[in-house]
């Protein structure tokens, strides 16, 4: 009994070579899929931070321009300008290009501030009363996350 033939030597050897570029194919596809997409939970919001441009915008806005004081003394307006001109991604799940983009996820679920208040009565006794503060998710924490980027 003699072993193997050149010819079936060379067959198990390319077919071992195909073996081997199917795997990293696949290994590479994998790992492709894998890392094309991002999950953002329930009370999360995330934006997408790109090596090259920074955060995504929808609109062009020069940042510089928006954070100047307001002459007006309402500041809401100027946080609603900020919050408008960056692509905020809800929660579900959304793609990305790998390693060229990476999400930064919030957490803006509202977390109630539970604040002591003592007081007097007509007849001078202290009453305590706590009281629970639910304020609203800062919208301008995109707009942080440019600046501090830049």
């Amino acid at each position: 009994m003699s072993g193997p033939t050149p010819a079936q030597a060379a067959a198990a050897i390319n077919n071992l070579i195909r073996l081997g570029q199917v795997a990293l194919f696949g290994g590479l596809t994998v790992y492709g899929v894998s890392h094309s997409i991002f999950n953002v939970e329930g009370g999360h919001r995330a934006v997408v931070f790109n090596r090259l441009v920074g955060i995504k915008d929808t609109v062009s806005v020069e940042l510089d321009e928006l954070m100047q004081p307001s002459p007006h003394p309402v500041r809401g307006r100027h946080l609603m300008a900020l919050a408008a001109c960056a692509q905020v991604y809800e929660e579900g799940t959304h793609l990305m290009v790998p390693w060229f983009e990476r999400p930064i996820i919030y957490d803006v679920r509202a977390k109630p501030v539970n604040i002591q208040s003592a007081s007097g009565s007509k007849d001078l006794q202290t009453v305590r009363r706590p009281i629970s503060l639910r304020p609203p998710p800062a919208l301008a924490a995109p707009m942080v996350t440019a600046r501090v980027r830049r």
